[in-house]
């Protein structure tokens, strides 16, 4: 197809170059001779001829011309030589059909969750500075009597803690008159807020003895009672004081001081822990205990332990006593503490029911 047209421009320049050549004056000798000199249409090469005899110049039609961007292929131009008329026909380029504009998802509002309200915590009371820490690492170091005296008189502030639980276990036996008796004795006080309870557990000459109470204080005057002989059988109501477990420190700061020896404090990751050993007095007796006491990072003691190392041995008004036991132990915190509907209901306390109650060992 591009031979044939470029044929047919070559035969169109020619024949420009015959109809310029016969509009000039015959006349002017030099053109004359440059007409001479220019070949003719007849005189074209034998390649350069038509081979058809051209009888009209040819017409060009387009029908729709290409934009720009969408140019035609080869595929899209028809050429027709018939009749001696070449047409090219365009095709005409469609027009894209736009996309429809996706119409943006609305994210749904998130609600937002509603956060719990935290319970109150009870704190344990703040010790008011008694006790310095700087210093303290890892390593520790030993405490001197000053910090001994403090460190006494934050163990004494736990008497004041609303929820604490306490425990002590102790066996000794006992010898007179060329007899003997093992005792075993637990007692387990827990407290919250201004309701105590005590469960006391003995085990003596064969005999199992479990008394348990509940004190209710409302006022510093006004403190009720509710107590079992039996191990919840049969309740008694009572205006006695509420049930304590002495604090084995005493209220002596500075004898605290000096009875406890090689104290020594170090940090640790919830606070400071304090060691040594620790003479306290029970029933006459004076006992050396092990002792390790926990307190957090402000200062506040949330537990400690005391234990005998090694039995002792010794007498009290005539009567040989040997302890193989004795540990305490006490722990900031004490679940709630609900008074069984038997206790609520109890009558007066009469000590006639006493003895009865405890086969004859209160008379």
């Amino acid at each position: 197809m591009k031979k044939n047209l470029f044929k047919l421009l070559a035969i169109m320049l020619c024949l420009m170059f015959a109809l310029t050549a016969c509009s000039k004056d015959d006349t002017d000798e030099d053109d004359d001779n440059r007409r001479d000199r220019r070949r003719t249409v007849t005189d074209a090469p034998e390649e350069d001829k038509p081979t058809e005899a051209i009888t009209d110049a040819p017409t060009v039609t387009v029908t729709d011309a290409p934009t720009v961007t969408d140019a035609p292929t080869e595929d899209d131009i028809n050429t027709s030589n018939e009749g001696g008329n070449n047409t090219v026909t365009t095709v005409p380029t469609e027009e894209p059909t736009p996309e429809p504009t996706a119409e943006p998802t609305v994210e749904p509002t998130a609600v937002p969750t509603e956060e719990p309200t935290p319970e109150p915590t009870s704190e344990p009371i703040v010790n008011d500075g008694d006790f310095d820490f700087s210093g303290i690492t890892e390593d520790g170091r030993a405490l001197s009597k000053e910090e001994l005296v403090s460190l006494a008189k934050t163990i004494s502030k736990i008497a004041d803690y609303d929820k604490s639980y306490m425990y002590m276990d102790t066996d000794m036996s006992m010898a007179m008159g060329g007899q003997s008796m093992d005792v075993t004795m637990t007692e387990t006080l827990y407290k919250y807020d201004n309701i105590q309870h005590m469960i006391a557990y003995t085990n003596m000459m064969g005999s199992d003895t479990k008394i348990e109470s509940y004190s209710v204080t409302k006022d510093a005057d006004n403190v009720e009672t509710y107590t079992s002989y039996d191990g919840g059988v049969s309740w008694s109501k009572s205006g006695s004081a509420a049930a304590t477990l002495d604090i084995p420190m005493g209220t002596d700061f500075n004898e605290f001081a000096q009875l406890f020896k090689d104290g020594y404090i170090k940090e640790t990751s919830t606070g400071y822990t304090v060691t040594g050993q620790m003479r306290v007095e029970e029933d006459g007796l004076m006992l050396m205990l092990d002792c390790e006491i926990y307190l957090d990072t402000k200062g506040k003691v949330t537990r400690y332990m005391m234990s005998l190392g090694s039995p002792f041995e010794g007498e009290e008004d005539g009567v040989a006593i040997t302890m193989t036991k004795f540990d305490i132990e006490f722990e900031y915190g004490c679940d709630e503490i609900v008074i069984p509907a038997e206790a609520l209901n109890a009558k007066e306390f009469d000590i006639n029911d006493l003895s009865g109650l405890l086969d004859g060992l209160a008379s």
